[in-house]
């Protein structure tokens, strides 16, 4: 039980740090759009994209604390 708790713990570590990166890349991709550096068909292409990834990753950290809760 412990090790599934730490498991579970860890991988959790691991979702919020991919979460930051993925929270990088849209900061990024918005300085660029407003600096004139990409053009916006590049930015309509990407920010849904990223947009989603992030939408993803929260679903699955809340689905591992509240696994690890139940637990």
């Amino acid at each position: 039980m412990e090790e599934a708790l730490s498991n579970r713990t860890n991988q959790l570590s691991m979702k919020n740090k991919v979460l930051k990166e993925v929270n990088k890349k849209l900061e990024k991709l918005e300085e660029q759009m407003i600096n004139g550096e990409i053009e916006h068909s590049t930015y309509k292409k990407w920010y849904p994209k990223l947009s989603g990834d992030i939408s993803e990753i929260l679903e699955q950290i809340n689905a591992l604390e509240s696994d690890q809760n139940d637990k």
